[in-house]
């Protein structure tokens, strides 16, 4: 189950970006649904490239773009 997970690859500007792109929102309309500024959605993009975005801040990203969060560790070697 693990190997297709596996083969994913993360998009070069993030999910957070790749999907609020993919939805055609901006990140104003995001930051609104957030309640937060539109730099701190520019911060939080960059965070999530940079692997230091929490994954409450993710969960709640998550819910903002109506998607959901899903977290997992993928082992090495099957």
């Amino acid at each position: 189950k693990f190997k297709v997970l596996r083969k994913e690859d993360i998009p070069a500007g993030g999910f957070i970006f790749f999907i609020r792109k993919a939805l055609g929102m901006s990140a104003k309309h995001l930051a609104e649904r957030l309640n937060i500024s539109v730099p701190l959605i520019y911060k939080m993009e960059e965070r999530e490239k940079e692997y230091s975005i929490t994954l409450k801040t993710l969960a709640q990203t998550a819910e903002a773009l109506d998607c959901e969060l899903v977290y997992a560790f993928v082992p090495k070697h099957l």
